[in-house]
């Protein structure tokens, strides 16, 4: 596993090769630029209490920040363009961020911290391991001490996930601790959409097998699939589909992610859908339902393969890994057909 994602991650991109490019969706990153707007506003454009419109919100948030503010991970443009599947247009935008922050002979430490971050991610999406860890370790150095914000937690998750997928099992699992250790004061209503920590511990241990650790925080959360769905809470009722999974529950699970698949959809948020809809294809197969599993599976990875995503594929470790090589010799069967 260590390297560029082992045997799983060489069998997504052969699937990727396998699959033709989708229509891009850039009338959505224009709004976006226009707006200067990000996080839920964008996919979820609720009535602002004030009466303003977009651009004037936007206006009023850029004169009410302060530099903490700027530092929230809620209002990055870059994280919009990620949530819509533009991996590629998000990693261009933290570089000219992180290039804004360093540049001049000057250092912003914090937001040279959370463009170091947000390119960590995106590399790590794309199984981009040693390049990945290089910025999560300079962001997590750079913003270790900013413990009144969530930044160095998400850095800390980020690591967790690096180490995870190169095999130091020891070493994801305390730097998850870490950054569950960082509790900053978290807005009323963000949850894991603002602090992943927690959550993204809950979907690590049950990716090293301690399901009884992922339950107790499911249990300490009162999460249930009957919850009403918002893209604030989504991350939480993804770990709780695979923690449906992991009790051999998939036709619960495959009932919540049919709802947030809906969701996502009526949203327009890619990077979810790929993630929902490769995880819905993990419960059909649990199920029983094998030809719909590889037609899910083939549909998500379609949706993957312009913007290069592996880990949302690979970090689901041995079942996607067998779903993924009967995928692989459907579609050569099919080539050899077809000659």
């Amino acid at each position: 596993r260590a390297g560029k994602g082992g045997r799983l991650g060489g069998r997504v991109r052969v699937l990727h090769e396998l699959t033709g490019d989708l229509e891009r969706v850039d009338r959505e990153l224009a709004q976006v630029a226009e707006r200067e707007v990000a996080g839920p506003e964008v996919v979820d454009d609720r009535s602002d209490p004030h009466g303003a419109d977009p651009v004037q919100r936007g206006d009023r948030r850029r004169r009410g920040s302060k530099q903490g503010r700027l530092g929230d991970l809620e209002h990055e443009p870059s994280r919009v363009q990620a949530g819509l599947g533009k991996l590629g247009a998000a990693l261009r935008t933290n570089r000219l961020s992180l290039g804004l922050a360093t540049g001049g002979g000057r250092l912003s430490a914090f937001h040279a911290a959370e463009a170091h971050i947000g390119i960590a991610r995106l590399l790590y999406q794309r199984d981009e391991m040693d390049e990945a860890l290089h910025h999560a370790s300079a962001g997590i150095d750079l913003c270790r001490h900013a413990v009144v914000f969530v930044l160095p937690a998400v850095g800390l998750v980020t690591l967790a996930w690096i180490r995870h997928a190169v095999g130091q099992e020891d070493a994801a699992l305390e730097a998850a601790d870490e950054a569950c250790r960082i509790r900053p004061t978290r807005p009323a209503g963000c949850v894991a959409l603002w602090n992943p920590a927690e959550a993204e511990r809950a979907r690590l241990q049950l990716a090293v097998g301690r399901t009884e650790d992922a339950e107790r925080w499911a249990d300490e959360w009162g999460l249930s699939e009957d919850d009403e769905l918002s893209y604030a809470r989504e991350r939480e009722h993804l770990v709780l589909a695979r923690l449906l999974l992991a009790r051999r529950e998939p036709a619960r699970a495959i009932d919540l992610l049919d709802r947030l698949e809906a969701l996502a959809g009526s949203q327009g948020r890619r990077q979810s859908l790929i993630e929902i809809r490769a995880l819905r294809s993990l419960a059909l197969q649990s199920s029983g339902e094998h030809e719909d599993a590889l037609t899910t599976l083939g549909a998500a990875l379609s949706d993957a393969r312009p913007e290069g995503y592996v880990r949302v594929f690979a970090d689901e470790g041995p079942p996607m890994a067998a779903l993924v090589q009967r995928l692989i010799r459907q579609r050569q069967g099919e080539r050899l057909a077809a000659a």
